[in-house]
């Protein structure tokens, strides 16, 4: 069962986390434009961004075998282009660069939860719950963020709270038909490649 709240879960992120090439362009079109980038700042940022693909795709080389390790070096690749990004813009560009991205987020997390709501064919009785449960989620996800910003350990055991809760929330209205459309959608996923 766990597997499969999992599962959903994966399902619901997933949006967040994997755009389209078109997209990405079209958001960072509107970021750029919302931003009022001066040439060089967007010279800056394309440099930026094209430096952390290629690091990205050399970390996915060398840690291949190594999830964890992946991850890590993943997280510090972040933090860096983060360091870098918000060096080359103004406080106020740097604010509205982070509403947007979270606002972005936020909107294909819903989107996903909607997609998986109708996948599974969830009653109106099960959706409205479910929607109350992922949002009740990202409040708590959000929450712990800016109350452990300097803690990442916190943070982590925070979240990993508010996404079990999530889960036995989920767990409670699936019926066993769910539990099963779950369980070929998570293979589904997995054979067509998706992580």
């Amino acid at each position: 069962m766990k597997k499969l709240i999992i599962a959903l879960l994966v399902l619901i992120q997933l949006g967040a986390n994997a755009q389209n090439k078109e997209e990405k362009g079209k958001f960072r079109e509107e970021m750029q434009a919302a931003l009022k980038l001066s040439a060089d700042q967007s010279a800056q940022m394309k440099a930026i961004h094209q430096a952390s693909k290629k690091a990205r795709e050399e970390n996915k080389v060398k840690y291949a075998t190594d999830k964890k390790a992946l991850h890590q070096a993943n997280q510090a690749l972040r933090k860096e282009t983060e360091a870098k990004i918000k060096a080359v813009l103004s406080p106020d560009q740097y604010a509205t660069m982070v509403k947007m991205k979270e606002e972005k987020r936020h909107e294909k997390v819903l989107q996903r939860a909607n997609e998986t709501s109708a996948k599974l064919g969830l009653s109106a009785e099960q959706n409205s719950k479910f929607m109350s449960f992922v949002a009740t989620r990202e409040q708590k996800m959000k929450a712990n963020h800016t109350q452990f910003a300097n803690d990442p350990e916190k943070m982590k055991a925070a979240n990993k709270e508010a996404m079990k809760e999530f889960k036995d929330q989920v767990k409670s209205i699936l019926s066993k038909e769910q539990i099963e459309k779950m369980k070929e959608m998570k293979k589904a996923q997995h054979d067509g490649g998706h992580h």
